[in-house]
């Protein structure tokens, strides 16, 4: 009897090679749904790259991927960052797509990349934003899902300041007029975005301190007219940002002589970047 042999069972770099072809010949046909067997292999073709390390093909099919509404499952965004590295950035367009076109619940995994996305950018990448960015920052639905776009503003200095104000004005009076009949999960889903852009804006403004003076009359006519809830107005972060944007010492309500002077002493080792807290909420 002739001797058979039995062929090479495909490599690592071969089964991603076959992955990437589907899964670029699925998003090419609209006909495909989130179910088809082909777009559901996504999961499995990251899988496969943080394996052999990708290609310029792979970078350029996996921000397809993260753009496309029909793929839900994917690595965190750490273990994306640790794979794609210095071609992240390839992504910031797929992004602000996946968050203009994504589904109307909160994309967490999308939003979180963004996150990730405004780490690893160097300073004044978002000085000048594409076409699609500002259109998502002009969409105050959408805009809640890409915090950290609403963050970078502080790369633009004070031509930005208007805007973050408008900002933080509309998701502010969201938060306020929420009504209180709604609890749980309801009020979560209206309350918590809202946060998230609140939180991006004020940021961004404590990043340009003194640079974004022109606010601080609003935010301080804010308080003196009620608008804040008592919840946001409360917290020290409100002081910190007015204390950065030029109200003096005297005009921050403290419980004591001691928290005052805790708060002073701070100031002096104030690190902007790291100090003006924004994401996590």
């Amino acid at each position: 009897a002739l001797a058979t042999t039995r062929p090479p069972a495909p490599g690592p770099a071969e089964g991603v090679e076959v992955l990437r072809e589907a899964l670029t010949a699925a998003m090419a046909d609209p006909s495909r749904s989130a179910d088809d067997p082909v777009v559901s292999m996504a999961p499995a073709y990251f899988q496969a790259v943080m394996t052999v390390g990708p290609s310029d093909d792979d970078v350029a099919l996996a921000g397809a991927l993260i753009a496309e509404p029909r793929v839900t499952e994917f690595p965190s965004q750490h273990r994306i960052e640790e794979v794609f590295g210095d071609e992240l950035g390839a992504f910031r367009a797929a992004v602000v797509e996946r968050a203009m076109s994504g589904p109307d619940g909160d994309d967490g995994w999308v939003r979180r990349l963004n996150e990730t996305l405004s780490a690893v950018m160097p300073p004044g990448a978002f000085e000048r934003l594409t076409a699609e960015e500002e259109t998502l920052l002009d969409d105050e639905r959408r805009r809640v899902f890409a915090p950290a776009l609403i963050y970078r503003l502080h790369d633009q200095g004070p031509a930005a300041v208007a805007r973050l104000v408008a900002i933080l004005e509309h998701h502010l009076r969201i938060r306020s007029t929420a009504p209180r009949r709604e609890s749980g999960p309801e009020r979560s889903a209206r309350v918590r975005p809202a946060e998230r852009a609140i939180a991006a804006a004020r940021g961004a403004l404590c990043r340009l301190g003194k640079d974004a003076a022109e606010a601080l009359s609003t935010i301080d006519a804010w308080f003196d007219e009620g608008f804040m809830p008592a919840k946001i107005a409360d917290s020290g972060r409100w002081d910190r940002l007015r204390f950065r944007l030029g109200a003096p010492l005297a005009s921050i309500e403290f419980r004591n002589d001691a928290e005052r002077d805790r708060f002073a002493e701070r100031s002096l080792r104030f690190d902007p970047p790291q100090h003006c807290d924004w994401s996590g909420v």
